[in-house]
C-alpha cells in the first residue's frame, strides 16, 4: 500500500487521529480488504447483513431507501471518504436499512467485524472515533425529530425528505406519486402540487411524473 492510500485513510472518520506508524501497524497485523468499487456496483442491498464496516475512500457512492410499503423510493449521492452505516454492525436489528452502489469508480476499504473488534480493543483513539460517529447520528435524529412542526407545506415536504436521508446534504431523486405525498404530509394533493411547482419555478427542484428531483437539497 502506497502513502497516498495511508493519507487517505487518515481522512476516514475512523482512523482520524491516528499516527503513520499506528496506520503501519495495523495494516501489518490485521486483514484489511483495499478494494476498487465499478461504476453501477452494489456494494449493499438493503436488508443485507452487516459483517463488516465498508469505506467508500474515493468515487461516487448513492444510498437508496426503498420504503416498506413500496410507496416511494428515496435516492441520494453521498459525501466521498465516509463509512456506510457504522450503526449497523450492533445492536438488535444489525442489518443495512438501504442500498448502495457506485455512481463512479472508487476505491474502498473493508474491515471485518472481527477485526473492528480487535481494532476497538486495542486503539483508544477508534474507540472514540467509532463513538463520536454514533452520538453525531444520534443526535442529528434528535434535532430532526424536535423540530416544531410547521403548516407550511414546503417545510412539511423537506421534513420529510430529510427525515427519509441518510444524509441532508446533496442531490437527491425521490420516486413517489403526488397521492402518496400528500398522505404521508397530511395534505391535499392540490396543495402539494401547487407548491412543488412553485419550488420548480424556483429552481429548486425537477420535477417530472413520478418524480422529484432536489438540488443542493441543504440550501432548500
Amino acid at each position: 500500500m502506497n502513502l497516498t492510500m495511508f493519507e487517505k485513510m487518515q481522512l476516514l472518520p475512523l482512523f482520524q487521529g491516528l499516527s503513520f506508524g499506528e496506520l503501519s501497524e495495523i495494516v501489518e497485523w490485521m486483514k484489511m480488504d483495499f478494494c476498487q468499487f465499478h461504476s453501477n456496483e452494489v456494494i449493499v442491498s438493503q436488508g443485507d447483513r452487516c459483517r463488516s464496516l465498508i469505506f467508500v475512500i474515493s468515487g461516487v457512492v448513492c444510498a437508496e431507501y426503498m420504503d416498506v410499503d413500496r410507496r416511494f423510493v428515496l435516492t441520494e449521492e453521498l459525501p466521498s471518504s465516509m463509512v456506510l452505516e457504522p450503526y449497523s454492525i450492533y445492536g438488535l436489528y444489525q442489518n443495512y436499512t438501504r442500498s448502495y452502489w457506485m455512481k463512479t469508480e472508487g476505491s474502498g476499504l473493508v474491515i471485518p467485524k472481527n477485526v473492528f473488534n480487535e481494532l476497538l480493543r486495542r486503539y483508544q483513539i477508534i474507540r472514540t472515533n467509532y463513538i463520536n460517529l454514533i452520538c453525531t447520528r444520534l443526535q442529528n435524529n434528535n434535532i430532526e425529530f424536535c423540530r416544531i412542526r410547521t403548516l407550511n407545506i414546503r417545510d412539511k415536504i423537506v421534513k420529510f425528505v430529510r427525515e427519509v436521508a441518510y444524509c441532508n446534504k446533496g442531490n437527491k431523486r425521490l420516486k413517489i406519486k403526488m397521492e402518496d405525498l400528500a398522505i404521508i404530509i397530511d395534505e391535499t394533493r392540490l396543495n402539494v402540487s401547487r407548491e412543488l411547482n412553485k419550488m420548480q419555478f424556483e429552481k429548486k427542484i425537477n420535477m417530472r411524473r413520478g418524480v422529484i428531483e432536489f438540488f443542493d437539497f441543504h440550501e432548500i
